[in-house]
């Protein structure tokens, strides 16, 4: 198994919520413009005498306020995603949403810390307020039936989905949810055909093909691209690659990928237990030793 370090991990989704892949030159200015916004905010909160203060318009502190939010949304999404640092993330979304409470980015993915708690309802409740004040967005509408498809309303999550790709035909998330929904149903040919127009898409969600083959029984076939993506190396393909081996009856495998996934910081890794197509190793010991570590409260 050989794993390199990937450009491919979609940091922009789970740090910065656009959905088109972007280069390191675009993360890099995203941090230091957090950053300086930081910088700004802490000149004025300490900056000395009332000069300091009514210096600053009331758009100067609304902009202010805005660019804090996006400074503590990005703290706790890299808490959440990549540190797996769960203290002070709940409270961190919280003041970035009091500053900005039209940040759906903040709505989404804490959406996404509130679901991991085990807190499913306020869960969903953040994910439709990212849907409507960002309803230009597809992936907050996308996220919002997966969360659904994680809670079992599979309906409500097909409906859902189905709704997406009528305004966007080919929006490889919900193309994604969709055609696992179809493999469950054992309707594998829809989901064949739903997971190879999302592979097309973004070839970052080639494994799911690999994923329905096994699961239809085409082991030839879901080999082939699981080999060809182990191959590549890529560390986004660490999690796909433990769900193909997973539905292709190969636990060693599995748990193997699986440990990569966790040894890269794959960002999924801590929905471990929530990823319905991992159910066949949840009763192994080996699955309950990689979710301890990573020590999350006890109280979710």
């Amino acid at each position: 198994m050989r794993i390199v370090h990937s450009d491919r991990i979609p940091v922009n989704i789970f740090i910065f919520s656009r959905y088109n892949l972007k280069t390191k030159d675009f993360i890099r200015e995203r941090l230091i413009f957090s950053f300086c916004c930081l910088g700004v905010f802490l000149f004025y909160s300490c900056a000395g005498g009332d000069q300091s203060a009514n210096s600053m318009t009331t758009a100067d502190e609304a902009t202010l306020d805005m660019n804090r939010a996006d400074s503590l949304a990005d703290l706790a999404q890299a808490k959440l995603y990549r540190e797996w640092n769960w203290d002070g993330i709940e409270q961190t979304f919280q003041q970035a949403l009091e500053l900005n409470p039209d940040l759906g980015r903040a709505h989404a993915h804490y959406g996404w810390y509130l679901n991991l708690m085990g807190r499913q309802d306020e869960a969903l409740g953040e994910m439709k307020r990212a849907m409507e004040v960002e309803p230009e967005s597809p992936l907050w509408a996308a996220w919002y039936g997966w969360l659904h498809w994680y809670d079992g309303r599979n309906d409500e999550a097909t409906e859902i989905q189905n709704i997406v790709l009528g305004q966007n035909p080919d929006f490889p998330v919900s193309l994604y949810v969709l055609g696992c929904l179809d493999a469950e149903a054992g309707r594998f040919e829809e989901a064949i055909a739903k997971h190879q127009r999302a592979g097309m898409v973004d070839s970052m969600w080639r494994f799911a093909i690999a994923h329905t083959y096994a699961r239809a029984g085409d082991r030839e076939k879901a080999l082939e691209v699981a080999n060809a993506l182990a191959e590549e190396g890529n560390t986004w393909d660490t999690w796909g690659l433990a769900e193909i081996y997973t539905a292709l009856g190969e636990k060693d495998q599995a748990f193997s990928w699986l440990e990569a996934a966790y040894e890269q910081r794959h960002p999924y890794f801590p929905w471990i237990r929530h990823n319905k197509n991992l159910e066949p190793l949840f009763d192994d010991p080996r699955f309950t030793e990689l979710e301890q570590k990573l020590e999350l409260p006890e109280s979710r």
